[in-house]
Protein backbone atom coordinates (compact mmCIF):
# COMPACT_ATOMS: atom_id res chain seq x y z
CA UNK A 1 0.00 0.00 0.00
CA UNK A 2 1.50 3.27 -1.12
CA UNK A 3 -0.84 5.94 0.04
CA UNK A 4 -0.73 9.47 1.26
CA UNK A 5 -1.72 8.27 4.73
CA UNK A 6 0.69 5.34 5.02
CA UNK A 7 2.80 7.05 7.69
CA UNK A 8 -0.32 7.74 9.75
CA UNK A 9 -1.45 4.11 9.44
CA UNK A 10 1.99 2.89 10.51
CA UNK A 11 2.01 5.20 13.53
CA UNK A 12 -1.45 3.99 14.56
CA UNK A 13 -0.32 0.37 14.13
CA UNK A 14 2.77 0.82 16.30
CA UNK A 15 0.66 2.60 18.91
CA UNK A 16 -1.58 -0.50 18.93
CA UNK A 17 1.50 -2.66 19.52
CA UNK A 18 2.55 -0.35 22.36
CA UNK A 19 -0.95 -0.55 23.85
CA UNK A 20 -0.83 -4.37 23.81
CA UNK A 21 2.56 -4.30 25.55
CA UNK A 22 1.36 -1.85 28.20
CA UNK A 23 -1.90 -3.70 28.85
CA UNK A 24 0.04 -6.97 29.13
CA UNK A 25 2.33 -5.62 31.82
CA UNK A 26 0.19 -3.31 33.97
CA UNK A 27 -0.54 -4.60 37.49
CA UNK A 28 -4.31 -4.61 36.98
CA UNK A 29 -5.27 -6.71 33.95
CA UNK A 30 -8.17 -5.76 31.70
CA UNK A 31 -11.27 -7.50 33.02
CA UNK A 32 -13.52 -9.15 30.43
CA UNK A 33 -16.59 -10.20 32.45
CA UNK A 34 -17.10 -13.67 30.91
CA UNK A 35 -15.60 -17.04 31.62
CA UNK A 36 -12.07 -17.17 30.17
CA UNK A 37 -12.51 -13.51 29.26
CA UNK A 38 -8.77 -12.89 29.37
CA UNK A 39 -8.32 -15.44 26.54
CA UNK A 40 -10.91 -13.56 24.48
CA UNK A 41 -8.95 -10.39 25.16
CA UNK A 42 -5.75 -12.05 23.92
CA UNK A 43 -7.43 -13.29 20.73
CA UNK A 44 -8.99 -9.89 20.00
CA UNK A 45 -5.78 -7.96 20.69
CA UNK A 46 -3.54 -10.10 18.49
CA UNK A 47 -6.19 -10.44 15.77
CA UNK A 48 -6.41 -6.63 15.69
CA UNK A 49 -2.63 -6.28 15.39
CA UNK A 50 -2.35 -8.81 12.58
CA UNK A 51 -5.40 -7.48 10.75
CA UNK A 52 -4.17 -3.88 10.95
CA UNK A 53 -0.69 -4.63 9.66
CA UNK A 54 -1.99 -7.09 7.04
CA UNK A 55 -3.93 -4.18 5.57
CA UNK A 56 -0.64 -2.29 5.29
CA UNK A 57 1.56 -5.14 4.06
CA UNK A 58 -0.10 -7.37 1.52
CA UNK A 59 2.78 -9.61 0.42
CA UNK A 60 3.01 -13.13 1.81
CA UNK A 61 6.61 -12.62 2.92
CA UNK A 62 5.81 -9.47 4.93
CA UNK A 63 2.71 -11.00 6.47
CA UNK A 64 4.62 -14.11 7.46
CA UNK A 65 7.27 -12.01 9.19
CA UNK A 66 4.58 -9.98 10.97
CA UNK A 67 2.77 -13.13 12.10
CA UNK A 68 5.97 -14.63 13.48
CA UNK A 69 6.82 -11.34 15.16
CA UNK A 70 3.41 -11.05 16.84
CA UNK A 71 3.52 -14.65 18.09
CA UNK A 72 7.02 -14.03 19.47
CA UNK A 73 5.75 -10.83 21.10
CA UNK A 74 2.95 -12.78 22.80
CA UNK A 75 5.39 -15.41 24.07
CA UNK A 76 7.84 -12.77 25.31
CA UNK A 77 5.11 -10.86 27.11
CA UNK A 78 3.92 -14.05 28.85
CA UNK A 79 7.45 -14.66 30.13
CA UNK A 80 7.63 -11.02 31.24
CA UNK A 81 4.34 -11.45 33.11
CA UNK A 82 5.79 -14.51 34.85
CA UNK A 83 8.73 -12.45 36.09
CA UNK A 84 6.44 -9.96 37.79
CA UNK A 85 4.88 -10.59 41.18
CA UNK A 86 1.46 -9.29 40.04
CA UNK A 87 0.80 -11.18 36.75
CA UNK A 88 0.94 -14.88 35.89
CA UNK A 89 2.56 -16.93 33.13
CA UNK A 90 0.05 -19.04 31.18
CA UNK A 91 0.64 -21.27 28.16
CA UNK A 92 -3.04 -20.85 27.27
CA UNK A 93 -2.47 -17.11 26.82
CA UNK A 94 0.31 -17.85 24.32
CA UNK A 95 -2.04 -20.13 22.40
CA UNK A 96 -4.74 -17.43 22.45
CA UNK A 97 -2.23 -14.91 21.08
CA UNK A 98 -1.22 -17.23 18.24
CA UNK A 99 -4.87 -18.01 17.47
CA UNK A 100 -5.59 -14.28 17.36
CA UNK A 101 -2.76 -13.77 14.86
CA UNK A 102 -4.27 -16.50 12.68
CA UNK A 103 -7.74 -14.93 12.91
CA UNK A 104 -6.33 -11.53 11.92
CA UNK A 105 -4.56 -13.07 8.93
CA UNK A 106 -7.69 -14.91 7.76
CA UNK A 107 -9.84 -11.78 8.02
CA UNK A 108 -7.33 -9.61 6.15
CA UNK A 109 -7.41 -8.83 2.43
CA UNK A 110 -8.03 -10.39 -0.03
CA UNK A 111 -10.79 -12.22 1.87
CA UNK A 112 -12.17 -8.94 3.20
CA UNK A 113 -11.64 -5.53 1.60
CA UNK A 114 -8.69 -3.43 2.65
CA UNK A 115 -10.47 -1.08 5.04
CA UNK A 116 -7.59 1.42 5.13
CA UNK A 117 -7.97 1.97 1.39
CA UNK A 118 -11.70 2.36 1.97
CA UNK A 119 -11.07 5.09 4.53
CA UNK A 120 -8.74 6.85 2.10
CA UNK A 121 -11.50 7.10 -0.51
CA UNK A 122 -13.28 9.68 1.63
CA UNK A 123 -12.26 13.25 0.84
CA UNK A 124 -9.65 14.70 3.14
CA UNK A 125 -10.64 17.67 5.30
CA UNK A 126 -7.13 19.09 4.76
CA UNK A 127 -5.83 20.48 1.49
CA UNK A 128 -3.37 18.22 -0.26
CA UNK A 129 0.17 19.50 -0.73
CA UNK A 130 0.69 20.99 -4.18
CA UNK A 131 3.67 20.60 -6.41
CA UNK A 132 5.12 23.48 -8.36
CA UNK A 133 3.01 24.10 -11.40
CA UNK A 134 -0.16 22.59 -9.91
CA UNK A 135 -1.38 25.78 -8.31
CA UNK A 136 -0.28 28.98 -6.77
CA UNK A 137 2.28 29.54 -4.05
CA UNK A 138 3.33 32.67 -2.26
CA UNK A 139 5.03 34.83 -4.84
CA UNK A 140 3.44 33.09 -7.84
CA UNK A 141 1.20 35.08 -10.07
CA UNK A 142 -2.43 34.11 -10.12
CA UNK A 143 -2.71 35.40 -13.69
CA UNK A 144 -2.74 32.67 -16.33
CA UNK A 145 0.31 32.39 -18.55
CA UNK A 146 0.00 32.39 -22.32
CA UNK A 147 1.92 30.30 -24.86
CA UNK A 148 4.74 32.84 -25.14
CA UNK A 149 5.21 32.89 -21.37
CA UNK A 150 5.21 29.09 -21.20
CA UNK A 151 7.83 28.94 -23.98
CA UNK A 152 10.09 31.37 -22.15
CA UNK A 153 9.67 29.39 -18.92
CA UNK A 154 10.38 26.10 -20.70
CA UNK A 155 13.58 27.56 -22.16
CA UNK A 156 14.60 28.68 -18.68
CA UNK A 157 15.16 32.28 -19.72
CA UNK A 158 14.02 33.68 -16.37
CA UNK A 159 10.46 34.86 -16.60
CA UNK A 160 9.43 36.86 -13.57
CA UNK A 161 5.79 36.97 -14.52
CA UNK A 162 3.43 37.68 -17.34
CA UNK A 163 2.34 41.22 -17.91
CA UNK A 164 -1.38 41.93 -17.59
CA UNK A 165 -1.57 42.06 -21.40
CA UNK A 166 -0.21 38.55 -21.63
CA UNK A 167 3.32 39.36 -22.88
CA UNK A 168 6.20 37.48 -21.32
CA UNK A 169 8.55 39.61 -19.27
CA UNK A 170 12.18 38.59 -19.56
CA UNK A 171 14.31 38.99 -16.50
CA UNK A 172 17.64 37.92 -18.03
CA UNK A 173 18.08 41.06 -20.16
Amino acid sequence: MNSRARLLWLIVGWLLVLLVIILSLVPVPVDVPVEEGDKIGHVVAYAALMFWFANLFETLNRRSMLAIGFVVLGIALEFAQGWTDYRTFELADMAADAFGVAVGWVLAPPRLPNFLRGIEKFPSPWPSPRKRGEGTFAGDSERPRNAETEAVVAEGRGVADAEPGGRAVRTDE
